[in-house]
């Protein structure tokens, strides 16, 4: 994150990778300097408390929870430093939002998934990487079939709709190699059963 003048930081990764532990880590380092600081949460994200923002060890920061990113620049107006998490959630004017900000001269830092479950582009992040002047931070999580490097995100149920709300309980964070076979076993298991069920006795 620049040390003066507007700047705007998208931090990426899969789930579990540490994006709103990142998020908070700026946003309390700007706080120290004696910024104001604001963070951002869309409502459609109910995992936590509705005015809090918290990373998986434990951190939390005070947040406004909005329903439009139209609501954006009027709240941060008194701000140095704007925080917005979980990004992939907000409608498409989360683009012109942070280019407002930005024009008024504000720090940004954008926490989001960039991909689905299905490896598909998540929302509007592809976009604010767009942006020349985004710095790019991509956070990594550890595979949890293997240890290694995960960079994908796996959803354990069949549903394809690309925003369902959840966390341990419904996702894991995969690596490449492991991504594949989880994938194929989870919907294999299903054309199994499916088959199973059709089967005249």
């Amino acid at each position: 994150m620049s040390t003066r003048g507007p700047s705007l930081t998208v931090i990426v990764g899969c789930m579990f990778s540490g994006k709103s532990e990142e998020l908070l880590r700026c946003m309390k380092r700007a706080a120290i300097a004696q910024l104001r600081v604001l963070l951002v949460k869309p409502a459609i994200d109910t995992r936590n408390m509705a005015t809090r923002i918290c990373s998986r060890d434990g951190r939390c920061m005070d947040a406004i929870n909005v329903s439009s990113t139209a609501e954006i620049p009027a709240a941060a107006a008194t701000y140095d430093v704007v925080g917005i998490d979980e990004a992939q959630f907000f409608d498409p004017g989360i683009v012109a939002a942070v280019r407002t900000l930005y024009a008024a001269g504000k720090r940004i830092v954008v926490a989001g998934l960039d991909t689905d479950h299905r490896d598909d582009p998540f929302g509007s992040i592809p976009a604010l990487l767009c942006i020349p002047e985004a710095d790019l931070v991509r956070l990594r999580a550890v595979c949890m079939r293997c240890q290694g490097e995960a960079t994908r995100t796996f959803r354990k149920s069949t549903s394809q709709a690309q925003v369902e709300i959840g966390d341990g309980d419904k996702y894991e964070a995969l690596c490449y190699a492991c991504y594949g076979p989880a994938v194929a076993e989870r919907d294999g298991t299903l054309e199994r059963a499916s088959a199973r069920a059709t089967v005249p006795a």
